[in-house]
């Protein structure tokens, strides 16, 4: 670290320490060099500082490694002590520094993963969305197994600042990120059942020979991959089937009608009530 910054970050202990040495009872020459000179070595090599007091003057060790490397003596007792307070407070400063240093890499070095991922998982959202298709469950587990994961906390003050500076577009998908995929996932198809409700209710009011309750509309409107249906006899379980043939193959055209299959163990099959045909056609 350059010796700029750690006098910057250290000014008054730096100070303090020019008073220190000041109150010597044989002080260096070129006291305020000296003390900036003696403070920048004890901070880049993390030296501790050992008093050993006496009656009235205090002997100051600085030690690297339990291994002295430099004495100072003829230190009042009260000088001495605040020398040893700034430095250990100077050096807390840096350490935390370079704590939040660490954590602001880490965060950048795994910031393109994770903004890859909100980009590409809401693209496909999106463009669900304009096709008109339920997110199903296969899509939410393989958005959430290819999540990136990272083990810094964003409500860390240094983290949440760094992130406040960022760019819009990066602070959203941030956000997008952090939210639960399966909540996000959730959240779409809710409104896209509630679309689909207002814009197919010409559909829900005549594919049968009365309207479909909205008990049923949604029924027919969830299309994850596999959906049980459980109702009692006579509820319209067989029209609500029907439904979503006909609302697959015709109102959205998720597929083809060749490609869609009802077996029925109703007796006559529901396939022979005219009602349930399917128009290709249309």
């Amino acid at each position: 670290m350059p010796v700029a910054t750690l006098t910057n970050i250290s000014a008054k202990c730096t100070l303090d320490l020019g008073k220190t040495l000041g109150g010597c009872r044989h002080p260096p020459p070129m006291i305020e060099e000296r003390s900036v000179s003696l403070l920048v070595v004890l901070l880049i090599s993390r030296f501790t500082v050992a008093i050993n007091r006496g009656i009235f003057w205090s002997e100051l060790t600085l030690a690297n490694e339990n291994v002295a490397v430099a004495t100072l003596d003829g230190i009042p007792n009260r000088f001495a002590i605040e020398f040893r307070d700034h430095a250990q407070q100077a050096l807390a400063s840096i350490r935390k520094r370079e704590a939040d240093q660490a954590k602001l890499r880490r965060l950048n070095e795994q910031l393109p993963h994770i903004l890859q991922w909100s980009r590409s998982t809401t693209e496909e959202m999106n463009s669900l969305w304009v096709d008109r298709r339920w997110l199903a469950e296969e899509h939410i587990v393989r958005w959430k197994d290819t999540k990136p994961r990272i083990d810094l906390p964003l409500i860390d003050p240094v983290i949440a600042a760094h992130i406040a500076h960022r760019p819009a577009g990066e602070r959203a998908g941030l956000d997008f990120w952090q939210r639960e995929t399966r909540e996000s996932a959730q959240e779409q198809n809710k409104k896209l059942v509630d679309q689909e409700l207002l814009v197919c209710k010409d559909f829900f009011d005549h594919v049968e020979k009365t309207p479909l309750t909205e008990e049923q509309a949604r029924a027919v409107l969830c299309f994850d991959n596999r959906v049980l249906v459980v109702a009692s006899a006579g509820s319209g379980k067989t029209s609500t089937m029907v439904a979503k043939a006909g609302y697959a193959c015709i109102e959205s055209s998720l597929m083809l009608p060749k490609s869609s299959c009802l077996p029925s163990m109703q007796t006559p099959p529901m396939n022979s009530r005219p009602v349930y045909a399917i128009d290709s056609t249309r």
